[in-house]
């Protein structure tokens, strides 16, 4: 059961996440007065936030539910890595 609540609070963050940072794209692109050299640097941090919000962390999130190690290579490669 805590598993659940855990993988719902996991899910909300990935949201929040995504959510928050298209609102810093969306303000600094809109806004004529935040297009500068700063924002334009808290654009790409947000953006490669929202990347690692939309590929990592749901594969986190999968590991959480189902409790083993989630990988997407082959077999042969997967217990060299881990």
């Amino acid at each position: 059961m805590r598993s659940n609540w855990l993988v719902l609070v996991l899910f909300v963050v990935v949201i929040a996440a995504i959510g928050g940072n298209v609102l810093v794209c969306l303000a600094v692109a809109l806004k004529r007065k935040l297009q500068n050299m700063f924002n334009y640097f808290l654009v790409s941090l947000a953006l490669s936030d929202m990347l690692s919000a939309i590929l990592v962390m749901p594969l986190s999130i999968i590991k959480t539910a189902v409790g083993t190690c989630f990988c997407l290579c082959p077999p042969r490669l997967k217990t060299a890595v881990l």
